[in-house]
């Protein structure tokens, strides 16, 4: 006769160390640890960028939520027109995000425009700046509350069915908290952004106007979107230092609106295929 096998950590039963419910502790709190170690590392790096800003970061609080106002001010005249002239200039039948995507596409054209023709006329200041957003978000208000409410709808079901991993939420949550304090300093400027971007639309909120560099400046023949945005952005909040920031944050909607819109135009380029989620690799 042949006694009884001895146990193992591996054996099944509830004295087993790598049982079910211990392998999800672990990783459970496995997950949480490695976020709070990512969020430490996150706040050290942005306290050594922040510090070495610091000269240029004394302005207050209430200049910086100026900023951040001023860039939601554009996002949402963006879309707001964006979605107006999408409307009609393609009424067949797309799916909201979409809509979203290519509206505001569209609709930081229109903004562009109205910039371009406040800089020619000479009312390139902040009444002008404000004036623009406030005509843009009336014209397409109307579709714009429209298409929120169906956002809402569609959005309502599939947040029941589709609950993303901790992991996912907490990466994301730490990417955006990277991206938006990363946007406060001055590492975020490029080098174009350095060399001609800022400097032009720096003279444009100065002179209120879009006019040719007397001097002869080459890139001052040809006025580039980001110029004049930024301007737009300088002549709203001109305070120092912060209007850099406003002029970093509308950027930044850019990045958020790219990243955002990937799969949807691929979708629509694609011909309305149902899957196309591997487009964000």
């Amino acid at each position: 006769m042949t006694g009884p096998e001895p146990e193992t950590l591996t054996s099944s039963g509830d004295r087993s160390f790598f049982s079910a419910s211990r392998r999800n502790w672990l990783v459970t709190w496995g997950t949480r640890g490695a976020l709070f170690l990512g969020a430490l590392c996150l706040a050290w790096g942005l306290w050594r960028i922040l510090d070495a800003d610091s000269k240029l970061l004394d302005s207050p609080l209430p200049c910086y939520l100026a900023a951040s106002a001023t860039a939601l001010v554009f996002v949402a005249a963006s879309l707001s027109s964006g979605l107006a002239l999408l409307r009609r200039l393609m009424p067949g039948r797309l799916r909201w995000e979409e809509r979203l995507s290519i509206g505001f596409a569209v609709g930081v054209m229109a903004f562009h425009a109205g910039v371009f023709t406040l800089g020619l006329v000479g009312a390139l200041n902040r009444v002008g700046a404000l004036l623009l957003a406030a005509l843009l978000l009336l014209f397409g208000a109307k579709n714009a509350l429209r298409t929120l409410r169906l956002l809402r709808q569609a959005t309502r079901g599939r947040a029941k069915a589709v609950r993303l991993h901790p992991v996912v939420l907490g990466i994301g949550a730490l990417l955006v908290a990277y991206l938006v304090g990363h946007a406060l300093t001055t590492d975020s400027i490029g080098y174009d952004a350095s060399w001609y971007h800022l400097p032009v639309a720096e003279a444009y909120a100065a002179s209120g106007s879009i006019r040719p560099f007397r001097e002869g400046w080459t890139l001052g023949t040809q006025p580039q979107m980001a110029s004049q945005l930024y301007a737009w952005a300088m002549v709203v909040t001109p305070q120092p230092a912060v209007n850099f920031t406003s002029a970093a944050f509308v950027e930044l909607s850019f990045i958020a609106a790219a990243i955002l819109g990937i799969v949807p135009l691929t979708r629509v380029l694609l011909g309305g295929r149902g899957r196309v989620h591997w487009a964000w690799a």
